[in-house]
């Protein structure tokens, strides 16, 4: 029997400051195209091993990062993982104890390139994957190889990063600390938080129709994800769930995750001396309010849920719960800006999702995580849910434009089909005609001859 051959290792490629300005040149224009295609929309006034089983040897090629300020200086970092030099740098060391513990460890093929620089690698992933290829090739890398390192990455630090940036943050501010600090809601300050959902566009699934429908939103007319997030009057997200069907209802979202919420709004030890007067204090004596939009009509029952008043068939809002549904929305916007902030940083979030549904939750909850740390850095502003209404139209915008498609297409099955059915009902009628006429001429030849 020959004697196997031994797959190669191929070797990273030299990197050149020409070839490496060149491809990141067409990063940039792309993520530029991405975002040009924002503002422009009009929002309406109502996110191997080796053969013989040895173990291989971790090569640690030469440092990208390094190389990526040489290239393109501070601004270029900045451009590739949405942090400058220096806030990287301490991302990372809040980061490095722990993938130094799970990632690149055990039997097995090591990953040739350092933790730092896969790390950075991945925030730019993050910020400018749209697919894989056009990430990869800027670091000269194949896009499988690339896709399973990242892959591996995040298994190891998305679970820390959502544990260190999101769930601690709910154990950190309490209400009282919030209050205290001076970030407590304008108009509701015994509402702790606010829940919005957000919706991401996604392919469609494969399967039946039963299979598929659940992920077809009906607001959007596309197939996708919904994800529920909790955020803080300060701008810090606290909690994010798995990802469910677009077609699912937000108020399902929220009963699903209804252990998070009653937790979040239990009032602590440190919570004692602030007064609460608010709405329904009496029925919830323990519990601060959540904030919630109109799609939440009902949960008042369950929990202490401030929603806006809806307004009856034929019977027009009152000016006062017209002011009041105001006061909400003033309040409430703080989720919108966070969503606006994730969609405009993390280009993983804001493109369709392309990739296996299982992976979904991996990378979202670590946007989330460094959305916190960016928020921290700089401050939600009014910009970022404007942003965020921007990137929702563009969604029914791409919704009704696969709608008009879809009925020019039957349409023109339509056309097409009764003209098929015209042509063979002329056809038939001709024949029958001929027909007819060739039995009269028969009879007429045998009377003649009688």
């Amino acid at each position: 029997m020959p004697r196997a051959q031994k797959r190669q290792d191929h070797a990273g490629e030299a990197l050149d400051e020409a070839d490496f300005r060149a491809s990141t040149a067409d990063l940039f224009q792309r993520d530029e195209r991405r975002k040009a295609k924002i503002p422009q929309v009009v929002v309406p006034d109502n996110e191997s091993d080796s053969d013989d089983g040895s173990e291989s040897i971790a090569v640690t090629l030469p440092s990208v990062y390094e190389f990526c300020l040489r290239a393109e200086g501070p601004e270029g970092a900045l451009k590739f993982s949405k942090f400058a030099p220096e806030e990287f740098e301490q991302l990372w060391t809040v980061v490095y104890p722990h993938v130094k513990e799970h990632w690149n460890v055990g039997r097995g093929k090591k990953c040739r390139y350092a933790a730092r620089y896969v790390f950075f690698m991945t925030l730019t992933t993050l910020k400018h994957l749209g697919k894989w290829d056009i990430v990869s090739r800027v670091f000269k890398i194949p896009p499988s190889s690339f896709q399973k390192m990242v892959r591996r990455f995040m298994d190891a630090a998305s679970p820390f990063l959502y544990e260190a940036f999101v769930e601690s943050i709910n154990d950190k501010w309490t209400l009282g600390k919030i209050v205290r600090s001076g970030h407590a809601f304008q108009n509701f300050p015994y509402a702790r938080y606010a829940t919005d959902v957000t919706f991401q566009q996604a392919n469609k699934p494969a399967g039946n129709m039963n299979e598929i429908k659940p992920y077809y939103s009906g607001k959007h007319h596309l197939y996708g994800y919904k994800v529920e997030v909790s955020v803080l009057p300060n701008g810090l997200a606290i909690n994010c769930t798995d990802h469910t069907g677009g077609s699912t209802h937000d108020a399902a979202i929220f009963k699903d995750n209804v252990a998070f919420h009653a937790r979040a709004m239990r009032k602590q030890e440190d919570d004692r001396g602030l007064r609460d007067e608010g709405r329904l204090h009496e029925v919830y004596p323990k519990d601060w309010a959540v904030l919630v939009d109109k799609g939440y009509q009902g949960m008042a029952r369950e929990c202490r849920a401030i929603h806006p008043v809806k307004s009856k068939r034929l019977q027009p809002l009152s000016l006062e719960d017209a002011c009041y549904n105001d006061k909400l929305a003033r309040d409430r916007v703080i989720v919108e800006n966070f969503f606006g902030r994730l969609k405009t940083l993390w280009g993983i979030c804001s493109d369709k999702w392309r990739f296996d549904e299982a992976s979904y939750d991996l990378y979202f909850r670590a946007c989330v995580a460094l959305t916190n740390v960016h928020v921290r850095l700089r401050p939600l502003r009014g910009d970022d849910g404007k942003d965020y209404s921007k990137y929702d139209a563009r969604l029914c915008e791409i919704g009704t434009e696969l709608l008009e498609k879809q009925k020019k297409k039957r349409k023109r099955y339509q056309a097409n089909r009764a003209a098929r059915l015209c042509t063979a009902y002329r056809r038939r009628t001709s024949y029958y005609s001929s027909v007819s006429v060739g039995s009269e001429d028969v009879d007429s030849d045998a009377e003649t001859r009688l």
